[in-house]
Parts: structure tokens; sequence; C-alpha cells
């Protein structure tokens, strides 16, 4: 009887594969398979890429089974005037996600350019940027002939973040909801240039030579905002991550980020505003910007599958039978999911087609070219591949759920699809290659 319900069993095992075919040829007369469906010998790439280049919030969705993310943020850059503005930053790492859950890529954007004119700041880059100072009288200015220009707004972030920006703290506080910041530079002066983004650490505005009373914005670090040098005779309180207007030639703004930099300030001729500080998890690579902001992301979409009653063996789909065996690094043991409205197709990377079931209690699952038929959809929980006991595949259309074989912890057991039963051989974990 047991050999009877393994892998190509005997005469009833026959007619079963000759009635789902009769079924799937069927299912291909009447229906055109849906967008995504992997066809027989045809494998997607083992990565998918969202990229977000248009200022303002995107919602991400994580995939089922993607439990880490590959991403690229790239800061604004600091508004110029007479002097350029400071460069935004570039951040790469792995970040670890939920599968299921949203998460928010906000893409940031320059900050504005110097205003020839008086009180008239350039606005800050969005997400954390912040404005320029507005030059105001600028007597000693005005008596050497010098024009008047307003501060350059600071450069904007790019982040990625567990809430929208409307119930997610202020960029610029450290918030616990940040997975990584790529931070924006800090605007120019009016005698001197803004400080580039952080690598992590934000840079201070460039010096200001020998010119009188320029005080130039500080970089913001891993745990404060930058500064400048108060000068409270000439202007009032020193705001957290603004850019402050002196009395001639404006201030920049400081640079949006995990912490923003220190705008500049003066009394007659404007300091540039520091650089943000960036953020990201161990391993991170930080650099700084030549390209726009944006925010990229980066997943795989092929892993292995192991059974919880012995997690140290994947299901291997070589040879067409479904069965469990020792990592091998074999392409046959890697998996990617597919959905087709609600419920997945379940996909071996070296075959290109899907996990099938004759539909039979104890039948062992095997490859079949990945037809819209309900022996191949499986429903999976919206948390598969995080669940820390391990989580179910259930084929809904039969009431069964993968299984290992009389459950078996040896390597070369059969998978098959049984009626729950509450054990670790119903129960899987998804691993990633490497």
């Amino acid at each position: 009887m047991a050999e009877q319900r393994r892998w190509c069993g005997r005469t009833g095992r026959a007619r079963a594969w000759s009635a789902l075919a009769a079924v799937a040829t069927g299912a291909l007369a009447a229906v055109v398979p849906p967008a995504g469906a992997a066809s027989a010998g045809t494998v997607g790439a083992p990565t998918q890429t969202a990229s977000f280049d248009t200022v303002g919030e995107h919602p991400f969705t994580v995939p089922l089974g993607v439990t880490l993310i590959h991403v690229v943020a790239i800061g604004g850059r600091g508004g110029v005037g007479y002097k350029p503005g400071g460069r935004g930053a570039r951040v790469e790492a792995d970040v670890r996600v939920s599968p299921g859950s949203t998460i928010y890529a906000e893409v940031g954007s320059d900050g504005a350019n110097a205003t020839f004119a008086k009180n008239a700041p350039g606005p800050g880059g969005a997400n954390g940027g912040q404005p320029g100072g507005g030059w105001s009288e600028g007597l000693d200015a005005e008596n050497v002939g010098a024009p008047p220009v307003s501060g350059a707004g600071g450069g904007g972030a790019s982040d990625l973040q567990t809430c929208p920006i409307a119930s997610c703290q202020p960029i610029d506080l450290g918030s616990g909801a940040l997975l990584l910041v790529a931070a924006g530079g800090g605007g120019a002066g009016g005698a001197s240039g803004g400080g580039d983004a952080g690598t992590p650490i934000g840079s201070d505005a460039a010096p200001a030579g020998t010119v009188w009373d320029i005080e130039v914005g500080t970089g913001a670090t891993d745990t404060s905002s930058g500064s400048n040098y108060v000068r409270i005779a000439y202007k009032g309180p020193d705001a957290h991550c603004t850019g402050d207007w002196g009395q001639s030639f404006g201030g920049g703004g400081g640079g949006g980020g995990y912490y923003c930099g220190g705008g500049g300030s003066s009394v007659d001729l404007g300091g540039g505003g520091g650089g943000g500080s960036s953020y990201a998890p161990a391993g991170a690579r930080y650099a700084l910007a030549t390209d726009a902001p944006k925010v990229t992301i980066t997943y795989e979409t092929a892993f292995r599958i192991a059974p919880a009653s012995r997690s140290s063996l994947t299901l291997d789909g070589a040879g067409g039978a479904v069965t469990q065996q020792a990592p091998s690094g074999a392409s046959s043991q890697l998996w990617r999911l597919v959905p087709q409205g609600s419920l997945y197709q379940i996909v071996n990377l070296a075959s290109g087609q899907c996990v099938t079931t004759f539909g039979d209690a104890g039948g062992q699952l095997f490859l079949w070219p990945c037809w819209p038929v309900p022996q191949n959809l499986w429903q999976l929980p919206a948390n598969f591949g995080a669940a820390a006991n391990g989580s179910l595949i259930w084929n809904p259309a039969f009431d069964l759920y993968v299984d290992v074989y009389g459950g078996s912890t040896t390597a070369g057991g059969a998978i098959d699809a049984q009626p729950y039963n509450g054990g670790y051989a119903d129960q899987y974990y998804l691993t990633f290659p490497g």
C-alpha cells in the first residue's frame, strides 16, 4: 500500500496521471495562463528590482518568502549659489524585512539654488532638507557694492522606513522607524559652499577663508544634528536643523538625514549649511552620490524550502519527484513563488515546472508544467518565510498539505500531500543560498 502512494505508483497512479493531463489540456484550451505564470522549461530571473525616482512617498509590499532586501538610496545635493552645494550620499545595504509587510520608500530632492534677491531663501529639498536664510540688510555688502544673495536650500534625504510620513516621527529625530537613510548635502551660503552629506557622518560647510564673521554649519553625526556658532546679538536662537539667515548674505540650509546638518549664519556674509548624517545596518557601503535622488530595492525570488522536521535538509525537484535532500547548491533545490490571484505556484528554478499533487492523500508531490489548474495552486500564510515555527503550505482544492512522507528525517525522503496532522512534517522554513 505504501508503495502505491509513492512517486509513479502503478495502475491507479497511471490513470490519475492521464486524468490530470486531460484536465490540464482542457484548461489550456479554455484559459489563457495569468500574467507572470511560468511555462514549461522557462524560469524567471532569481531577483527582482523595484526602483523609485519620483520625489515623494512610495509604498512597497514585501513579497511572501522575502526576508532580506538589498537597498540603494541616494540623497539630494544642496543648492548652489556663488559657491557649490554639498553632495548627497549614496547608501547601499542589506535590510531585514517581514514578508507581507508594507514599507515606505521616501525619495528626497535637491535643495533649491540661491536666489539673488533680498529675503528670498532657497527652499530645502523634500524629506528633511532645510531652507536657506534670507538676505536682509547687508550694509557692509552694500558698501562694497556686493550683490545680494539669499542662502541655498539643503538637500533632502532619501530613506526607507516602516511607516508613512503622516504617522512617522520627523526624519531628523533618529526615529526607530527608519531602516536606511541616505542624507542630503548642505546648501551654499553667500561666502562658503555647503557640506557634503554623511558617509555616514555629515561634513561641515566649506571654510569661508578670511571673510569676517562667517559661521558655517557643521555636519550631523549619528547621534545629533549639526549646529553653527550662534551670534545671539544678531539673530534669534538656533533652531534644530534650520538654515539661519544673517544680516547680509543668507546662510545655507542644513542637509536632511538621520540627523540634519546645521544651518550657516553670519553677520554680513552667509556660511554654508552642513551635511546630514546617513544611517544603515551593519555592513553598509557609503559614498558621495553622482546620481539624482532615488531608492532602489532588489530582492531574491529563489529560495530553499526546509522541512521543520529536519531543517538541515531541503526540498529537491531533481528527476521530477519532490524529495528532501542535503543542500548541494543545485538549482533543483531552489524555488520561487508566482502569484495566481490569492494563491501561488511553487516553481522549481532548474526545470521551470510547478509543484503538483494528484489530489490523493499520501501521493508524492511531483513537478509538472505550470498550467493554471487546481493541482498546482497553493495557499501560503502572509508571513510565509518568517514564522518561527515554520509555515503550512496548503492546496485548497483538495484540502491537502505539503508533508514529509512518514515523518522521515533522512535524505531522500519523499514529500507528499496529506490532511493536516499538526506535526513538524507539515511545517516549512525558507532559507536563502549563499
